[in-house]
């Protein structure tokens, strides 16, 4: 029967009407004044047959088609009809046209050998691949660290809200033509779409949401900046999600922009983020005994993890001397946000203690020096020279007259 093959042969009668010959050497007639035209269908009555033109290039692909389809489910033990079912509908079957439902493969070399065969075409075998999906995620972020990678690419390291610390790269933006390169500055808090890459987040979009354009006018506000930074950057895990110190960061370098005293959001940022972080000096106990802390004759070690008794602090061998308004101002810092701490006023002795304790503890938490200390103390001895005025001193112990608030 017609309706039995797959692939059938048109030709033009003498009269005008189309012969179709089907495999099984019956022929359907069809009624006209034009012959067929390859690829056209002939209604239900052929079931969905195709017309080709005897050794032109379409009939060879269609047996050559088939005999991939069909062959090398056969090969491997499998069935036709198996090969067939996984394999899908006639791929010949003229797109965008209807012509009753798909008939079944039949297994090749029946009736006849396919052309493909006899001239020597090695046969593909019909792979069924998995699609690869991109996975897309919007993360809201704050650019810690950044270094250039190959001729056009970045490599930054983020701390998000929702997923911590992370590292992505950002193709392309040391091009001129960027559209993302002003939004993932040093220092700015952004929205970005990435996608999981190999080793690395890949940055497809950026939007900037917060600027922070007081940090980079001025010198001294941007190296207080790179501390806050690099604190956190030390401090965090990679994809370890902490969302109290990610607000912690956006808060203090907003507050770095209008604040008058950038060395007192820097301590306020030190001694929060050392409680978030899980490393909260001991400021109101004795760190060895736990007897409870008088306001002065006491004592700092970092080894011990906050204030000794005056006792402890005699036998203790890293101890340091505390002085009575660092040590106030420490335990204030400690207790109070930031609205409350702002309104602090400073001597510059205090300031100086203050920043020596918290040194010598982040110093023994991370075992090794910040590069950002070192530059605001370079920062600070050519003050003069660079005209920085806003720089605080830092001044050699002694008693503190401070004007801070209880």
């Amino acid at each position: 029967m017609a309706g039995e093959s797959l692939a059938a042969v048109g030709r033009a009668g003498r009269n005008g009407s189309a012969v179709l010959e089907a495999r099984s050497g019956a022929a359907i007639r069809r009624q006209g004044n034009s012959p067929p035209r390859r690829g056209d269908t002939i209604g239900a009555a052929t079931q969905g047959l195709t017309i080709t033109q005897p050794g032109s290039r379409r009939h060879s692909s269609v047996r050559a088609t088939h005999a991939a389809l069909v062959r090398p489910a056969c090969d491997r033990g499998g069935s036709a009809a198996g090969a067939r079912q996984a394999c899908g509908a006639s791929p010949w079957r003229r797109a965008g046209r209807s012509a009753g439902p798909a008939r079944p493969l039949p297994p090749a070399g029946a009736g006849e050998s396919g052309r493909a065969q006899s001239r020597g075409r090695p046969r593909p075998p019909c792979y069924h691949l998995p699609v690869s999906r991109i996975h897309l995620q919007q993360s809201e972020a704050i650019v810690l660290r950044r270094h250039d990678y190959g001729e056009a690419d970045r490599i930054l390291t983020l701390f998000s809200r929702d997923r911590g610390k992370i590292r992505a790269i950002a193709k392309g933006v040391r091009r001129i033509a960027s559209r993302k390169s002003g939004h993932i500055e040093l220092f700015t808090r952004c929205r970005l779409l990435l996608a999981k890459g190999r080793n690395l987040e890949v940055v497809t979009q950026a939007e900037m949401l917060d600027a922070y354009p007081a940090l980079r006018d001025d010198l001294v506000r941007t190296a207080y900046a790179y501390h806050l930074a690099e604190l956190t950057d030390r401090l965090t895990a990679e994809e370890s999600p902490v969302p109290g110190i990610f607000q912690l960061l956006a808060d203090m370098l907003a507050a770095l922009c209008q604040a008058d005293d950038p060395s007192l959001v820097a301590r306020f940022f030190e001694v929060r983020l050392l409680g978030l972080a899980g490393y909260r000096p001991q400021l109101f106990h004795c760190a060895l005994c736990r007897v409870q802390l008088a306001e002065e004759g006491n004592h700092f070690s970092p080894s011990a993890g906050g204030a000794l008794c005056p006792d402890c602090g005699r036998r203790a061998g890293d101890a340091l001397p505390l002085d009575p308004g660092a040590f106030r101002v420490l335990r204030y810092l400690q207790t109070r946000d930031w609205s409350a701490a702002g309104a602090l006023r400073l001597s510059p002795a205090t300031r100086g203690a203050l920043e020596r304790l918290t040194a010598a503890y982040l110093q023994q938490i991370l075992e090794r020096d910040l590069s950002s200390m070192g530059f605001l103390r370079g920062l600070r001895a050519s003050a003069g020279s660079l005209g920085l005025s806003a720089v605080p001193a830092d001044p050699d112990p002694a008693p503190a007259a401070a004007s801070e608030g209880r």
